[in-house]
This record gives structure tokens, sequence and C-alpha cells, in this order.
């Protein structure tokens, strides 16, 4: 009887440490699909398509928004391939998965070749079409592939990087545009959100990760917009932001806004209603007060200012989906936008849940 009960003991014990080894992997791996941004990326080809206002089927949505998510997780993972030696010399990034080893080097190559591949895959599987629109939205896609991994491998090396990764994504809707869409040339609010998209990427890119990485891009002599114009902490914790980096950032965000009521003002043939106004206004005013505020912040306090940077792409992110109003209906505009803000919320909650019980790098 003592015999079984050891046995059972054991076999107790080594059913718990397997659990809690599977459940450490499990976290790594979202570590390293950097899941709280997941949302943001892997939505911009589903507004691609609907920018069109062509009819589409959900399916169509939904082998879109896949391919949005491999794009992203291509791009943190070859990221964190490329950067693994930088990220060990510094206490901040060493706990990434690759920096600490418990996802090799080997499997990071892995996973970004099969999702670099699967997206071209799916392109051809579920959007081939022997079709000039076919080959451009190729190309856009090409393009961005392209410009993002030049922005993964030289975009701690040069200043301007950031335009690279805001291109990358910003290609992303033209590519989605032109897969469902036989037309060549694209609609003025496609292009619209396309700006949009770049101008947002290159905002949380140059300026917004600039400031959240103020702590350690100088230890990792990272040359980016941020440390090239002088933004820094000084041994008492003071973050010191630069006149020119704040004007640069507010160019960023008026141009935006610009952009936003462009097609309220120019485009006849779009007719959005009051409240739709209204409701863009009051999002486009409160990420103009949290940028002003993140401008403000004295001393650097990374979860502050993490929480300051998350409202600000969640009311501006929300915010080009709301271009869509009047070109698919206000009652799928809504549902999108609804599905859109669960696609933020739900891998920001994630996140929130693993920080109860364990150190979370961001």
């Amino acid at each position: 009887m003592e015999q079984n009960t050891l046995w059972n003991n054991i076999r107790t014990k080594n059913y718990v440490k397997k659990r809690e080894m599977m459940k450490e992997k499990i976290i790594d791996y979202i570590r390293l699909f950097r899941i709280q941004g997941i949302g943001l990326i892997a939505i911009i080809p589903v507004l691609g398509a609907l920018s069109t206002g062509v009819k589409t089927e959900l399916s169509t949505l939904f082998y879109l928004f896949i391919i949005g998510i491999l794009q992203h997780i291509y791009l943190f993972v070859s990221n964190d391939v490329i950067d693994i030696e930088i990220d060990r010399q510094c206490p901040q990034l060493k706990i990434r998965p690759l920096a600490k080893g418990t996802i090799s080097k080997k499997t990071g190559i892995i996973i970004s070749i099969f999702c670099f591949i699967t997206v071209y895959i799916l392109t051809f599987i579920f959007f081939y079409r022997n079709q000039d629109a076919f080959y451009l939205g190729l190309i856009c896609l090409t393009i961005a592939a392209l410009l993002g991994t030049i922005n993964n491998i030289y975009g701690k090396k040069f200043a301007y990087s950031a335009f690279l990764a805001g291109a990358a994504q910003a290609l992303i809707i033209p590519y989605a545009a032109y897969m469902i869409s036989n037309k060549i040339h694209l609609n003025n609010i496609t292009i619209i959100i396309s700006l949009l998209t770049f101008n947002q990427i290159l905002f949380m890119t140059a300026i917004s990760g600039g400031i959240k990485d103020a702590d350690h891009d100088y230890k990792k002599n990272v040359k980016n917009y941020a440390t090239k114009t002088g933004v820094y902490i000084n041994t008492n914790q003071i973050l010191h932001i630069p006149k020119k980096f704040i004007a640069f950032g507010m160019i960023i965000r008026l141009t935006s806004t610009i952009l936003i009521f462009t097609p309220m003002l120019l485009f006849h043939n779009l007719h959005y209603q009051k409240w739709q106004i209204l409701l863009i206004t009051l999002f486009t005013v409160i990420t103009l007060i949290y940028t002003i505020k993140m401008f403000k912040i004295k001393h650097f306090n990374r979860e502050k200012i993490r929480k300051n940077i998350i409202t600000q792409i969640l009311f501006r992110s929300t915010i080009t989906p709301m271009m869509l109003f009047p070109v698919i209906g206000t009652k799928n505009t809504l549902i999108f936008l609804l599905f859109a803000f669960t696609c933020y919320i739900i891998p920001i909650e994630i996140i929130k849940i693993l920080k109860k019980t364990r150190q979370y790098y961001n």
C-alpha cells in the first residue's frame, strides 16, 4: 500500500511538472508571437478588402485575416532571430524566448520561413486568377515583405527605418484590395486607408516605440529617430524629449487628422451621417489628447507609458475602420468595429493575466 502511494505521488509530481513546463512553453510562444499587437496587424488585409466596397464572402475575409496573422508573426519572430545576440546583452530584453534559449534560434527561423511561405501559398490558393489586379497585388505583397525584412535587419542602424515599417504595412491595403477586386485603379477610400495605415505604423515605430524603449535603446547603440534626436533618460529617471522629436510626432498626428476628415470634406460620393462624423471626431480628439500627455511625461515609467500608448492605439486604430461607414454600410461597419476592437482587447487582456503570475516583457 505504501509503495503504491509512493508511486502515485511520484506520478502526480511528474504530471504537475510536465503541465507547468507545457504552460511555460505556451507562454514563451505567446511572448515570441507578440500577441498584444497581433490584432492591429491582422485586420489590415481585411480593411483593404472592405475598403473596395466589393461584396465579399466572410470566408474570404477570414483567409485575409489569417494572412494578416501570419505576416505579423513573420515580422516579429524574424526580428527576434536577427536581434538575438543584441537582446541577450540587454537586461530588459534577455528574457525573450530566443534570447534566453527556451525556444531555439532554429525554431525561430523555421517559424519565420513557414509564415512567409504560407502567406504566398494562401494567396495563390484562394485568390489566384490570371488578371492584372492579382499580379499588382502580388507585387504589393512582395514589396511589403521586402521592406519589412529590410526594416528588421537594418531598422536599428539608421534613423528613418520607421518609414520602411510604415510603408510595408500600408502596401498590405492595396494587396488585399487587388486580391478581391478586378479593378486596377484603387478607389479614394482605399488610398486614404493605406495612407492612414502608413501614418499609424510610422508613429508607433518612430515615436511611441522610441519613448517606450528610451531606457535601453541607448545601451544597445540603437540608431533610430528617438536616439538621433536626443531622447534619453538621465540617472534620476528623468525623461528628456526634445522639441524636434515632439514636433515630428505632432506632424504625424495632425497629418492623420487631415487624412481622416478628407473623405468627409472632399469625396462627395461618400455620405457620412452626423453621428458618425461626431464619433470619428471624438476618437480623433481623444487620440490627440493622449499623444500630448505622452509628450508631457517627465519621469520615465514604462508601465505608465505603455498604458498611454495602448489607449492611443485603441482610439486611433478604431478610427480607420470607421472610415468604412459609407462604403459597406452602418451595420456592417459596426460589426467590423466590434470584431476589430475584440482583436485589440483580447490579446491585451491575456497579457494582463500573464503579468499577474510572472514577469512579462513588452
